[in-house]
């Protein structure tokens, strides 16, 4: 008899266990989800106010947009986002 209830006791350990390693893997992917969409958003913004300094530079006749340092500055941040977003990508596939 007690080994019937050792092996129900061992069974809610292994359960319990597995239970709380799926809970912390969603709660993970959730997590990664949510900087994902925060960082997709960032990125819309960085190029909204991209194209809005590109606009504004040409109606005030710049001839080399690309030297402008203030472009250069946006589409660094840019690119650092965009960096970001593919690490969270792959951390997000792995999890």
């Amino acid at each position: 008899m007690s080994s019937l209830w050792e092996k129900v006791k061992n069974w809610l350990e292994d359960t319990t266990k597995q239970v709380l390693k799926e809970t912390e893997d969603l709660s993970r992917k959730g997590r990664l989800k949510m900087q994902i969409s925060s960082l997709n958003r960032e990125i819309d913004k960085k190029f909204s106010y991209l194209g809005g300094l590109v606009y504004q530079l040409i109606n005030e006749g710049e001839s080399d947009i690309s030297k402008n340092e203030k472009v250069k500055e946006v589409i660094e941040e840019i690119k650092k986002l965009e960096e970001e977003l593919k690490l969270k990508e792959e951390e997000y596939k792995k999890v």
